[in-house]
């Protein structure tokens, strides 16, 4: 199977897309993230409330750590953002690191609040993302007569949910690096040593996303995203706890209620596979591209392997139009693309030009 791209994914609905162009400017595209908690005021170490734009995550990194001479292991983030973007979030840095503070001027970065807290900032410490983003010159016509529907209709039934291509890098080489490493052609000491440990990360990572976007393509051909079959791995809303299921009629009320939801894999070293035809499907697309479960045991801390809801679900969906300009809101879990709710409304050939960050932004 070729490198599927964005393009040839299906799409979960059948309304015609709006179109339009994303992100003309920065402030087009809006991120701010949701914390999981504040910073009480006292502690060993300094949350800062940043701004930046366009900015990649990674780049402000290098630029905090330099000037504060840190590591930048030592700053901590709960997600990687968006480059194209006006995003917002909080880090971390070492409160001995204060006195240094006033030096981290640069461009695109600005620190909007400043408050101590007893200990770093870690990934995933975050309710999930909060985003305004505004659709250019998008077709008239389909908004008129199909968009109030299609909005609707996302917003009841949610959206495949894809990760974006900007995981996968330019022309898709983590995910050749990353079938070279799990097929045993490239050992992870043929990778430059300053930067082994993030690649193997990303590149891993970049495989594991696609073979789920794979499945959740083959789920949506085959109309079993908001169906339950016995064999399927649900997960639930609440606790996310996953379970193999054996009463359809039971899970599928309970899935309609919202207290379930339908996943797909992401392959790993320990993740609870599918039974029937559920599993068939999985174990077609590993097998499609010379792959098997067998392969990922080789990186068994980065591919522990774990379930991810075929589809996502936007909280506060909001829109209004003023301009000329579509200008939606909505808020999002950790790990969820806006890119694809995105997808879902235009139905471009491609979204998501930020190629370098690897976050769900």
């Amino acid at each position: 199977m070729s490198l599927l791209k964005d393009r040839f994914l299906p799409y979960g609905t059948k309304f015609p897309g709006l179109g339009g162009i994303l992100k003309s400017k920065p402030e087009d595209f809006v991120v701010e993230e949701i914390p999981a908690y504040l910073p009480c005021g006292e502690g060993e170490h300094r949350f800062l409330w940043i701004e930046k734009q366009n900015l990649d995550s990674r780049s402000m990194l290098r630029h905090i750590s330099k000037r504060l001479s840190l590591k930048p292991s030592e700053i901590g983030l709960a997600g990687m953002k968006d480059r194209k973007a006006v995003t917002r979030q909080w880090i971390s840095i070492p409160a001995s690191s204060d006195r240094l503070l006033d030096s981290v001027k640069f461009e695109g970065f600005r620190i909007l609040k400043s408050k101590r807290h007893r200990n770093k900032l870690r990934t995933g410490h975050l309710k999930g993302n909060r985003f305004t983003i505004a659709i250019r010159q998008y077709r008239q016509s389909v908004f008129d007569k199909y968009f109030h529907e299609l909005f609707e209709t996302i917003r009841k039934q949610g959206f495949p949910n894809y990760y974006g291509e900007q995981r996968f890098g330019v022309e898709n080489r983590n995910i050749v690096l990353g079938l070279e490493l799990l097929r045993g052609e490239k050992k992870p000491s043929h990778l430059p040593r300053r930067d082994r440990k993030f690649l193997l990360k990303i590149a891993i990572s970049a495989v594991q996303s696609w073979l789920f976007n794979l499945v959740l393509a083959r789920r949506i051909d085959e109309g079993t995203t908001s169906r339950v079959q016995r064999g399927d791995v649900m997960q639930k809303t609440e606790t996310e706890g996953c379970f193999v299921v054996e009463d359809v009629a039971k899970e599928q009320y309970r899935l309609e209620a919202g207290e379930i939801v339908v996943t797909g894999p992401m392959f790993g070293c320990s993740n609870l596979s599918a039974k029937n035809r559920a599993g068939e499907i999985e174990e077609e697309v590993l097998a499609s591209v010379n792959l098997s479960c067998e392969d990922f045991v080789r990186f068994p801390k980065i591919a522990r392997g774990t379930r991810r809801p075929l589809k996502a679900y936007a909280q506060d969906l909001q829109f209004e139009v003023e301009a000329e300009v579509l200008r939606m809101r909505f808020s999002l879990k950790p790990g969820v693309y806006a890119t694809s709710i995105l997808r879902e409304t235009m139905k471009p050939e491609s979204l998501g030009d930020d190629v370098e960050e690897e976050g769900s932004a």
